[in-house]
């Protein structure tokens, strides 16, 4: 039975980022809710999300740390474009850091049904679209001036590069970061306008 099409990110990425960062930065953190496989949270990563333990966080503590829950794509599309618009006032003390795609196709709210899908009618056909890209508008018009650090996963090593350099220019990246899925964890190239690095544990 389908009941979603999900990214299988855990946001763990995302989350460790909070935490390295939540000395110096106000932030604001997107995570997926559940129905499905939650995200991952800062500072409480390996255990489930608990408003108790939010008293817990360092970050919240101090009022630096705003979390933002979303279910559906439309939901961050929506949120995410708001924030946008709300930092540009901020200019170049903002830094946007987008560690996963949320996903990257979807249907189109003008597409979908109406009413519930019989299964008496047999078998279905899905088309999804490609998701919206947001990242240059943000760069151009939300936020231009603040600074933005988008990733970019592949399974192909032998086009991680190029896709990355491309990311890169199309949106106006400030630095893209590209792994390769069966290495994320351990080897990512960096890429900026100026510098291409490899980092490895």
């Amino acid at each position: 039975c389908v009941r979603v099409i999900d990214n299988f990110s855990s946001g763990s990425r995302g989350a460790e980022c909070v935490i390295l960062s939540s000395h110096s930065f106000f932030m604001i953190f997107f995570f997926k809710a559940l129905p499905c496989k939650g995200s991952m949270q800062p500072f409480c990563r390996s255990l489930p999300a608990n408003p108790i333990q939010e008293c817990l966080e360092p970050a919240v503590l101090q009022k630096k740390l705003l979390k933002l829950e979303f279910t559906t794509l439309f939901e961050y599309l929506q949120v995410r474009n708001i924030v946008g618009a709300a930092m540009k006032p901020v200019g170049r003390h903002a830094m946007f850091y987008f560690a996963a795609a949320v996903s990257d196709f979807y249907v189109p709210w003008n597409s979908m049904m109406e009413h519930k899908i019989q299964s008496d009618d047999g078998s279905m056909t899905m088309q999804l679209a490609p998701v919206p890209k947001m990242l240059g508008l943000l760069r151009k018009h939300w936020a231009p001036e603040a600074f933005c650090v988008s990733f970019k996963l592949e399974t192909d090593v032998d086009i991680l590069l190029k896709k990355v350099r491309s990311s890169l220019c199309k949106y106006g990246m400030h630095a893209v970061v590209g792994n390769e899925l069966d290495t994320r964890k351990n080897r990512v190239v960096i890429v900026t306008r100026k510098v291409e690095m490899v980092l490895e544990k």
